[in-house]
């Protein structure tokens, strides 16, 4: 296939859809961008990717096949995945809408960690893929990831969490699409291609041991910070003190053939439980996880079932913005700022006034003191006489 040159068509300050005003790029590769965007509609910020149309001319199935997928993750509403908020398609892109994350991308926290020589913990990093492996069977129900890497996992912060952080997933599902088109490393460093399986290297059919895969090369990286180029090393012979139980666990998800993996991420979350020195540090993530699950649905991402056409079930739907009167925290920040505003005039216009009079003041004084000097200008020639000539007329 003809290489396709594509150009991110999104301008700062380009509204899509007339509601997703675009702010700033976040990442740019030759297949898709990622772009910060303002939902104007909901009065938060959100994140654009965008696919050219163009890329699956001579593959039509593919693009329907990636509108139906993003279509059924849209009615998902997990905290461990970036939400699909919108689907559409405009000026010859494809786009999805998704949650903007707060925290930082893995792929970056590794560097940070490399040139640090900092690991992450036991239990971050079990708990880290534990909660890949939950974000995966709630994304599961929909479609497959097929490849898992640290590009597209961020790390959000969790106060009062039992560990620092938690994972979200975003783009489930793009990278294993555009194998149609054979461009699903197009654009992404070397090092972040070595997460992908070797069956997804190869174009053979992804299911949910590609998933168990990802997970597995996740957590060696994050105990290890090396790169799972395939190679893999006991765990245990890089980072003394591991149970052995882990180790174990660890290379049978990195097992060259699926078959020989976890059958599903559920079977390898229940291994990774047994990582845990005691099942109190077990109980305290999985109530903190549902507690964060109910938090979610809740607050300001809250869904609520509506009736369907017969045979498609209950779909959730955003909960709708409340009116301009019913917010009267917002009413009072734009008062509040009104009348900022009004005060910053009127020191302005204060400063002006200030200003003019003193520009009078210098004026009218030296007005006064040209007329002093005049004044005994004339009584010296009185006194003196009258003044000679500079350049007299006549003889000399």
């Amino acid at each position: 296939m003809a290489s396709i040159s594509f150009e991110p068509h999104l301008r700062f300050g380009q509204c899509v859809s007339g509601r997703y005003q675009v702010f700033s790029s976040v990442r740019y590769e030759k297949v898709f961008s990622l772009m910060k965007a303002y939902d104007l509609a909901e009065d938060r910020s959100v994140y654009l990717f965008t696919l050219p149309q163009a890329l699956f001319r001579d593959f039509s199935e593919a693009l329907a096949k990636i509108r139906l997928q993003a279509e059924r993750l849209r009615r998902l509403s997990n905290p461990f995945l970036l939400n699909i908020l919108h689907v559409g398609e405009e000026e010859g892109l494809f786009f999805c809408v998704e949650d903007r994350p707060r925290g930082a991308c893995l792929a970056r926290v590794f560097q940070d960690r490399r040139r640090r020589n900092k690991p992450f913990s036991d239990r971050e990093a079990l708990g880290v893929c534990w909660l890949l492996c939950r974000g995966l069977e709630a994304a599961g129900e929909s479609t497959v990831h097929g490849f898992l890497n640290p590009l597209e996992i961020y790390l959000e912060p969790w106060p009062g969490g039992p560990i620092a952080f938690y994972p979200r997933i975003a783009h489930i599902g793009v990278r294993a699409m555009l194998r149609a088109v054979r461009k699903p490393f197009e654009g992404l460093p070397g090092e972040v291609a070595c997460y992908a399986s070797p069956e997804f290297e190869a174009y053979g059919p992804l299911g949910q041991q590609s998933d168990v895969y990802g997970v597995g090369a996740i957590l060696y990286g994050m105990l290890t910070l090396r790169v799972p180029t395939g190679c893999f090393v006991r765990p245990g012979s890089v980072r003394p003190g591991l149970p052995e139980a882990l180790d174990r666990t660890l290379l049978r998800a990195l097992d060259e053939d699926p078959e020989e993996r976890y059958a599903a991420p559920s079977g390898l979350a229940g291994a990774l439980e047994e990582g845990w020195a005691s099942g109190t540090v077990r109980q305290e993530l999985k109530t903190a996880a549902d507690r964060l699950s109910a938090g979610w649905r809740s607050e300001g991402v809250a869904v609520r079932v509506r009736n369907c056409p017969a045979g498609q079930g209950p779909l959730p739907e955003r909960r709708e913005r409340p009116a301009a009167g019913s917010a009267p925290a917002s009413f009072v920040s734009d008062k509040v700022r009104a009348v900022c505003l009004v005060l910053l005039t009127l020191l302005n216009l204060g400063l002006v006034f200030l200003a003019a009079l003193e520009i009078g003041s210098f004026w009218s004084s030296g007005l006064c003191d040209s007329k002093a000097c005049s004044k005994w200008e004339s009584r010296f020639t009185e006194i003196a006489g009258p003044r000679q000539s500079k350049h007299p007329t006549g003889k000399g």
